[in-house]
């Protein structure tokens, strides 16, 4: 984990998300909108990670694809985070997708929790995009 400041109060942290720990792109592509988190995705990156996928959890937009094949580090927060907006996204009827490498710290998160076959996981983007064209 990268270093960042923090101190404990209570048994939630408090302190300032490094800028170069966490970082998220959006990107319009044909069909969808694909949000692309890079870093660690906890609690100090929950606000801004929801803040993005909650922008594009609206009516009328075709597919969220959501890429998580540049995260080094995803924790129950994480999780928690991804299956709310799957949630969503079922209640709009908007497709979600997430993008997972089978070596990745999300794959195997989702594959321990069982959440793998529950939600609609593929390795690739181009694998995902190629899913909603089907």
């Amino acid at each position: 984990m990268t270093k960042r400041r923090q101190q404990m109060t209570g048994t939630i942290p408090q302190g300032e998300l490094d800028e170069s720990s966490f970082s998220i792109t959006t990107e319009q592509r044909p069909g969808a909108i694909v949000v692309t988190y890079r870093g660690e995705l906890e609690l100090l990156s929950l606000a801004p990670a929801r803040i993005a996928l909650d922008e594009f959890l609206v009516e009328g937009v075709p597919a969220l694809v959501v890429d998580l094949s540049a995260l080094e580090f995803i924790d129950s927060i994480g999780l928690g985070l991804l299956v709310r907006a799957h949630k969503k996204a079922w209640v709009l009827r908007t497709p979600f997708i997430l993008v997972c490498p089978k070596d990745g710290p999300a794959h195997r998160l989702l594959a321990l929790t069982g959440l793998l076959q529950a939600l609609r996981v593929h390795p690739t983007l181009e694998e995902a995009l190629a899913d909603l064209e089907a």
